[in-house]
């Protein structure tokens, strides 16, 4: 994720927070595919079935990466860099929150 100021200077510049949502979650693919590529090389691994492990994916992909870049986006477009800076621990614990009731992960703190 980057930093909201660079956010705010390219919203600035391209004021459709789509194609930006899109753009940015297309090149953070490219850099994790080679990141994970290197870390891990066996092909097995990799190997998503019809289970919770595509669901996982699947989440991450729609829920966290597409509809909460385009609400940081939007938020940050209202209120500024600086707001959407504040709220960063926030979604930290919203992340947690909705983990724990909708896909059912015990929560442990201080581990």
């Amino acid at each position: 994720m980057h930093p909201p100021y660079l956010q705010a200077a390219r919203m600035k510049e391209y004021s459709n927070k789509m194609l930006v949502t899109v753009t940015q979650s297309v090149f953070s693919t490219l850099q994790l595919f080679v990141v994970a590529a290197v870390a891990e090389r066996d092909i097995s691994r990799w190997k998503l079935g019809l289970d919770f492990c595509l669901l996982a994916v699947l989440y991450n992909g729609f829920v966290v990466a597409g509809i909460c870049n385009y609400l940081q986006v939007w938020f940050m477009e209202m209120k500024g860099p600086v707001f959407l800076a504040m709220w960063f621990p926030l979604c930290f614990v919203l992340t947690i929150l909705c983990s724990s009731f909708f896909l059912g992960e015990m929560v442990h703190l201080g581990r």
